[in-house]
């Protein structure tokens, strides 16, 4: 996760919580360069038990269903529901 730096930044706060529920590795803008990045994801994808928790979070988080739920709330609006 790649978050913006804004201040204030939500991004920031949201890259955080992500990081600390260990679906994502966060990089700061100020260190989004190939010495850091490359580094990183060679971490991940080497350590095979590191992407499979960052994979299993991630699902966790996820709603798997989003695009249903917006289809039908963009169907509603049209048919004027």
């Amino acid at each position: 996760y790649f978050p913006y730096r804004v201040s204030g930044s939500d991004l920031m706060k949201n890259a955080e919580e992500l990081e600390e529920l260990g679906a994502c590795k966060m990089l700061t803008e100020d260190n989004f360069d190939k010495e850091h990045l490359i580094p990183l994801i060679d971490q991940i994808l080497s350590d095979k038990s590191l992407y499979n928790k960052m994979q299993t979070a991630t699902k966790k988080l996820g709603v798997t269903t989003s695009a249903t739920k917006v289809y039908n709330e963009i169907k509603k609006v049209v048919e004027g529901k």
